[in-house]
């Protein structure tokens, strides 16, 4: 095999650093931005970097090179130090041509946090952009309603769609949400199924979905999620249960364990073979002493052998910034035989900004290395951040980089999106 160039030396190449990129602006990048975590923002004066496009790269093996794949632009608004636009442009053929792919636009609060979303995806016939996707909250991590659209992107047709509407107490916990389904001939959304949330002592404990009977306009109950905790509030057991037409019957079972400071230590995923409630996944977790995870090991769950497989880990510098993800992968039975695993690997500049992130493929058979591959698991990827220096005087973001983390997980996860929102 051909020998690789180093990431080193090619990312060299690259990208040129400014000299005056600031480490006091660097912050965790981990967590996702989808409200879950809201953000904090802290005076600022002086400019800051926020990513204002990035690059990804593939592996050529007839070449043996990095080819681009995908570039993304990003439009900062200065003063919040959040992205206001984000254009996605994508090279099909690989002829190094790039076409629009997807737009994104947000908006926000007063605050930081999100107001609306909207992903458009981009019409080569029409040249123009379509709404595909759109989130709005009604207020700051409580989304008010969320709404898809699919399209056959061979013949260009809006093909369906889906909404969900949600409604909250007066406590502003979420109480119900509402999912439509898009009626083409029509172009109106018709009710088709409902969940209801039920709190005890300000927590969720039951979540119950029904689908709606047009014919007797009634509700039949077709999954139920029930949550226990302990007397400190924490998460102890999570159960799904669906309805195959004889009844609830439980699918998934999540079972959470706590050291004596309240940190999660283990998390143990359980499934319905028929009979009964069957291993599948372990999780397990240790902590800086600063409360930052340090790793997360995941271990398959081996029937035959009645034991736990050791499947991969994922490493965390001590101030929160994905280090290291490492992981196997097994034959279709999940027998003890080592097939091969692949690796993600992020590197920072000397400065401490995030700088890029490689992938790789472990091949198992003769010299047992990494090497950069377009096989099985997945596509051998390198992204490439570049920074932007922002001049206005407002506020810095805590976590500048979640936010792209986010744009690229959500961006993947909304173009193969195949169930409802």
């Amino acid at each position: 095999m051909a020998q690789s160039p180093s990431p080193f030396d090619l990312h060299r190449k690259l990208v040129q650093k400014s000299s005056q990129l600031t480490p006091d602006l660097l912050h965790p990048e981990i967590g996702l931005f989808n409200g879950q975590k809201p953000l904090t923002l802290t005076p600022l004066t002086l400019p800051y970097n926020l990513v204002d496009s990035t690059y990804e790269y593939t592996w050529n093996e007839l070449d043996q090179n990095w080819n681009i794949r995908q570039k993304m632009f990003i439009e900062n608004d200065c003063v919040i130090g959040r992205p206001s636009v984000v254009l996605i442009q994508v090279d099909s053929s690989g002829n190094g041509i790039f076409s629009n792919e997807t737009k994104i636009q947000y908006q926000y609060f007063d605050t930081d946090n999100l107001q609306k979303t909207e992903y458009f995806r981009w019409n080569p016939a029409q040249q123009t952009w379509e709404q595909f996707l759109l989130t709005s909250y009604v207020r700051p991590n409580e989304p008010l309603e969320e709404l898809i659209r699919f399209w056959d992107e061979a013949s260009n047709t809006l093909i369906g769609g889906m909404r969900t509407a949600y409604s909250y107490d007066n406590n502003d916990k979420l109480e119900r949400s509402e999912n439509y389904d898009l009626d083409i001939p029509t172009n109106s959304w018709v009710l088709g199924s409902r969940r209801t949330y039920t709190y005890t002592n300000g927590l969720n404990t039951k979540i119950l979905e029904e689908i709606y009977q047009p014919a007797s306009n009634s509700w039949l109950p077709s999954e139920r999620i029930t949550n226990t905790y302990d007397d400190n509030g924490h998460l102890l057991t999570h159960t799904i249960e669906y309805d195959y037409g004889n009844g609830l019957i439980a699918e998934y079972k999540d079972t959470f364990t706590y050291n004596a400071s309240g940190q999660l230590i283990e998390k143990i995923q359980q499934y319905y073979t028929g009979f009964a409630l069957e291993n599948y996944f372990k999780e397990t977790y240790q902590y800086y002493d600063n409360g930052v995870t340090a790793f997360t090991d995941r271990h398959l769950w081996l029937p035959n052998q009645q034991d736990w497989l050791w499947n991969g880990q994922m490493a965390l510098r001590e101030d929160g910034r994905l280090n290291f993800l490492w992981s196997k992968y097994f034959t279709s039975d999940t027998s003890s035989q080592l097939d091969g695993g692949f690796q993600t690997r992020r590197f920072y500049t000397s400065e401490g900004l995030y700088d890029y992130t490689l992938m790789e493929k472990f091949v198992p058979q003769g010299p047992e290395e990494w090497v950069p591959s377009t096989g099985s698991p997945s596509p051998t990827t390198m992204t490439t951040a570049f920074w932007k220096k922002c001049t206005k005087t407002g506020t810095k973001p805590r976590w500048p980089l979640s936010m792209i983390s986010a744009i690229i997980i959500s961006t993947l996860a909304a173009s193969s999106v195949q169930r409802r929102i």
